[in-house]
């Protein structure tokens, strides 16, 4: 110990009381400095708990904060099933936890929260359904053992996620050790979603994305609680998809060798998916959008204007493309293409497309002329007899299967027969809605373009505007309810939503930080309708989400200036105003 630490009149006592006083003056200055010192950082480690998604049930809490020990905390799994879960959460629940400077320090940290028992009704891991219940609750007391109980798999995930935005970092010890803590003990959660039905369409067809990049999302989703990933796999730019019953269409139809989910990625895909209580829905878009699988010279014909040079008057964007109903060989790939995707996908649910029907494309095509005329009908009609065709193939090679179309299925005249308990994703406009209300039975899912279209406000290949102008914020897409405009009579139909991230303008390496947080601040409305957050309280809680988002892998963009965050009411209340 320097002489140099002490006042000067201290320098003539006894070197006994010299160093004796040295050794406390040395204390108190570590102790300074670990409690922040002279840096005074504005993270203190002491904000509020906040939660992404918001609570949707009853809850109540205390006002004691209670310390937690990741090296002697344990989680308790009542039946083996559970573990899957405990191994996903618990690095998340404590990241970097391992990376003590003192390991034996850290085993005596002080802990007041020993444990968290969790049980489950249903506790296997197996896909999750359009049923899936998501309930659950969560007790956490000043003292001793958290309990965590839920009907289902998928539930005790929910639970874990609301139990990771509890336990805070608190701060390095003098010794290198790390703490943590749970603020405003004790708490009782009763959680459960507003709609079943929380997803992500990602395009993989106009831009491969990588298995990798998939399994980032499915991580990102289920930090957000959200349970649907729609894989808009198939398009007119190229179908990615290994199908065993014929090779040829993928080796003509993807971009290149490196382009193709092969049968085994789709079903590490699916095993992913499930252990993270995600449905795995698949599309194979029909019979618009539907160029890439007919590029095999052995299939030529079975797409109608697959090379038409003037697109803008055959299809939504180049190139164009729509399944041939006159050409009988295209009814045999597609059950073979259908047939293989039931191989693979566990999912009760088939998306088949529909959308941007061109007639102009049909009507051009000589094939189609000569049948449309033969069997004295129109365009229309041979839209439903296609429908009715295919409907049939179905219900050979995907009996157990209930369907999916977008809007435009449900706007056609002569009316299309969708089933009861088929679903309608509509994305236009509010006619649509209505449409899908009274031309079917069918279960709505809400993906207005306005509202959240992730690709909107960020130009086009041209060089121009993107059609859905403006860009949609998270806290747009926050604030977007999926029953607007909505007789209460029929808002029992709608089941949910889905924020859709085409990809003509997000190649991989762009496209979490495209779609995180924005389609998180959907998942925040869908899970708690009613408990809507003001501003201020939803990007707080929103900032602490990315920073849970960035810590599991998950490039999330920022919602606001850091500097906000530590003096929220410097920078909201004057907005407000």
């Amino acid at each position: 110990c320097h002489l140099m630490f002490l006042p000067s009149h201290t320098v003539n006592m006894t070197a006994r009381t010299r160093h004796m006083t040295c050794a406390m003056a040395l204390i108190v200055l570590c102790m300074f400095i670990a409690s922040g010192g002279v840096h005074g950082y504005q993270d203190n480690g002491m904000r509020a708990i906040t939660f992404w998604p918001p609570l949707n049930g009853a809850v109540s809490n205390g006002t004691v904060t209670r310390t937690i020990n990741p090296s002697t905390f344990k989680f308790v799994a009542k039946a083996p099933a559970l573990q899957k879960a405990i191994d996903l959460y618990q690095p998340f629940i404590f990241p970097n936890a391992d990376t003590h400077v003192n390991k034996e320090a850290a085993r005596h940290l002080e802990s007041d929260l020993l444990q968290l028992i969790i049980d489950a009704t249903n506790p296997a891991c197996e896909p999750p359904s359009p049923t899936t219940n998501e309930n659950y609750t969560l007790s956490v007391p000043e003292t001793g053992a958290a309990t965590l109980h839920a009907e289902t798999y998928s539930g005790v995930l929910r639970g874990l996620e609301t139990f990771s935005n509890m336990v805070k970092y608190a701060a390095t010890q003098a010794n290198g050790a790390k703490s943590w803590h749970v603020a405003m003990c004790p708490w009782v959660i009763a959680d459960a979603p507003t709609f079943t039905h929380r997803g992500i369409l990602v395009d993989t067809a106009r831009s491969f994305q990588p298995v990798t990049v998939i399994k980032s999302i499915m991580d990102g989703m289920v930090t957000s609680k959200m349970n649907v990933l729609h894989l808009h796999i198939t398009d007119s730019q190229s179908f990615p998809m290994e199908t065993p019953s014929r090779p040829s269409i993928a080796l003509n139809g993807a971009y290149d060798e490196n382009s193709v989910y092969s049968v085994q990625d789709l079903k590490d895909l699916v095993d992913y998916a499930t252990a993270r209580g995600i449905r795995l829905v698949p599309e194979i878009d029909t019979p618009g959008h539907s160029r890439a699988i007919g590029l095999s010279p052995d299939l030529k014909g079975i797409v109608a204007c697959a090379d038409v040079v003037d697109w803008p008057s055959n299809c939504a964007e180049p190139p164009c493309g729509q399944l041939n109903p006159a050409n009988s060989t295209m009814y045999t790939v597609l059950a073979e293409v259908f047939h293989d995707l039931v191989e693979v996908f566990a999912d009760s649910v088939i998306h088949l497309g529909y959308d941007e029907i061109n007639h102009n494309c049909w009507a051009q095509d000589p094939q189609i002329k000569e049948y449309i005329q033969q069997k004295n009908m129109t365009i229309p009609q041979l839209l439903l007899e296609f429908f009715t065709k295919q409907r049939t193939m179905l219900e050979t090679v995907a009996p157990t299967k209930s369907f999916a179309y977008w809007e435009e299925a449900a706007m056609q005249d002569p009316m299309l027969p969708i089933q009861a308990t088929d679903s309608v994703q509509v994305w236009s406009n509010r006619d649509a809605l209505n449409a899908a209300l009274r031309n079917t039975e069918a279960s709505i899912i809400v993906s207005w373009a306005e509202d959240v279209y992730l690709d909107c406000g960020l130009g086009n290949m041209f060089g121009g505007e993107s059609w859905c102008d403006p860009f949609k914020t998270w806290y747009m897409q926050y604030n977007t309810d999926p029953y607007n405009n909505t007789a209460a009579a029929d808002q029992h139909r709608i089941i949910g939503g889905e924020a859709a991230m085409w990809t003509e303008m997000a190649n991989s390496p762009i496209v979490l930080g495209r779609i995180f947080p924005r389609a998180s601040g959907y998942a925040g409305r869908l899970w708690a309708r009613n408990n809507v957050l003001s501003l201020q309280s939803a990007a707080l809680a929103m900032a602490d989400h990315v920073d849970r988002l960035n810590a599991r892998g998950v490039d999330a963009a920022a919602v606001m200036l850091e500097y906000c965050r530590y003096a929220p009411e410097m920078c909201f209340k004057a907005w407000n105003q």
